[in-house]
């Protein structure tokens, strides 16, 4: 074989086992929405039953009590983020690695709903008789924001403010008087701590690979690498996709009520015998001061979030650059040789 000959077997050759090593590098992104539908307010297993507190104020002489309980409570919303990086938009096979970065970056602009129903029941008691003061159904709603970083709470306090300055009401010989300012505080917790998927890698020929990617850090790349086994095209896709999070609540009640009643006639201020005339019987009054109770301290627990789909994206086998000059190179000089036969 003459020496050109051997330099166009060699250049050939060399096309051949040249590495299809460099590859384009693409960027990706996704933006992505998890959405809550409406699910119960007290978690896996909780129920309204848990929310209730009642007491008694003074006695049935002179005294007020009350009664609240929750008839129902549920919660909806919503969080979004997006996935976003780069990749090499090439599969090598044998032993070549694929390379991708990818990172998580919550976003802004997304809320949780709440909703409670509750019942509250404020009684005064003189005299041997009851005046309601309130005694009904009440709603009660939050909106909190659900964003925009991993593993960063946001909190918000919602309250339901009542004033009944003062309702009356004839007993026999006597009368009553009573008010209350009453408030009930919502306070909701909620923490996005990161958002877990799996990369899955499918080749052409039916091959899959997969690999648990779990963003903790918002904002933060994750170096990933596949060996892919064959050359070819292979398809990428983001799947079980799920946001990892915690939602906390508590509500607590603050109670300033007070009661008064008179018997006879020409009483002076109840509770100050000095103003009465001879035909005031007697009178009294009673006021009560009450903050902080709780309603109800559930333990954190995880809100039901649906899991969004991300668009899947495509390598192929590219040969190298310097791999495609080697094969033209090689066949330039086959075919000068050829010529010159």
């Amino acid at each position: 074989m003459s020496f050109k000959s051997w330099t166009a077997a060699a250049l050939l050759a060399g096309a051949v086992v040249a590495p299809a090593a460099h590859a384009t590098v693409v960027s990706y992104s996704q933006n992505l929405v998890f959405n809550a539908a409406s699910q119960s307010f007290w978690g896996p297993g909780g129920s309204s039953a848990s929310f209730s507190s009642s007491r008694m104020f003074g006695s049935d002489g002179l005294g007020i009590s009350y009664a609240v309980s929750a008839s129902t409570g549920t919660i909806s919303g919503a969080y979004a983020g997006t996935i976003s990086g780069s990749y090499m938009d090439w599969a090598g096979g044998d032993s070549e690695m694929w390379r991708g970065s990818f990172a998580f970056t919550g976003a802004g602009g997304r809320s949780l709903s709440s909703l409670i129903g509750a019942n509250i029941n404020v009684t005064a008691h003189a005299l041997g008789g009851d005046v309601c003061i309130i005694c009904a159904n009440y709603s009660l709603s939050g909106t909190l924001a659900t964003g925009p970083a991993l593993d960063q709470r946001t909190s918000v306090s919602s309250s339901l403010p009542f004033a009944q300055p003062g309702v009356g009401a004839n007993i026999g010989i006597g009368s009553v008087k009573a008010g209350v300012d009453l408030k009930i505080q919502e306070n909701l917790k909620f923490t996005p701590l990161a958002v877990s998927s799996v990369l899955k890698a499918t080749s052409q020929n039916g091959t899959v690979l997969s690999q648990n990617v779990y963003f903790d850090v918002n904002g933060a790349a994750i170096d990933i690498g596949l060996f892919l086994p064959e050359r070819g095209n292979w398809s990428f896709d983001f799947t079980d996709i799920k946001l990892v999070n915690t939602f906390d609540n508590d509500f607590l009640l603050n109670i300033d009520p007070f009661v008064s009643y008179t018997a006879g006639v020409r009483c002076g201020d109840p509770g100050t015998n000095r103003d009465n005339g001879w035909f005031c019987l007697a009178d009294d009054k009673a006021t009560f001061h009450l903050a902080g109770v709780s309603l109800y301290n559930g333990d954190p627990f995880a809100l039901n979030f649906s899991s969004p789909d991300a668009t899947a994206f495509s390598v192929h086998e590219a040969p190298e650059p310097g791999s495609l000059a080697l094969l033209m190179g090689a066949l330039g000089v086959g075919g000068l040789l050829h010529r010159r036969r």
